[in-house]
């Protein structure tokens, strides 16, 4: 696991209040992406993952996240930078 990933399962899990899976279903109904496709937020590129949140979520993610956990993740720059850090173009899977 990278960084990037291992801050995506993080915030993913936070957003899931603790459990991994009912994150992945939160932000599958709030963005309308397949659940698969949030799963492979937090693998690897050399696992078929993407290696983190894409870029274009960041901002939604860590919203989320701030809201379950009572603590304002859109004020950690550090957070950010890890976030989008080297980030790729995403082309949207639904």
């Amino acid at each position: 696991m990278t960084i990037k990933t291992e801050r995506a399962r993080e915030l993913i899990t936070i957003i899931g209040n603790g459990k991994f899976i009912t994150g992945k279903k939160q932000l599958s109904d709030q963005f309308d992406l397949n659940m698969s496709t949030i799963h492979r937020w937090q693998q690897p590129k050399e696992s078929g993952g993407f290696d983190g949140i894409p870029s274009v979520w960041v901002e939604s993610v860590l919203q989320l996240a701030s809201e379950k956990a009572d603590i304002d993740f859109l004020d950690d720059s550090e957070l950010i930078l890890e976030l989008i850090r080297d980030s790729q173009s995403y082309e949207v899977v639904k």
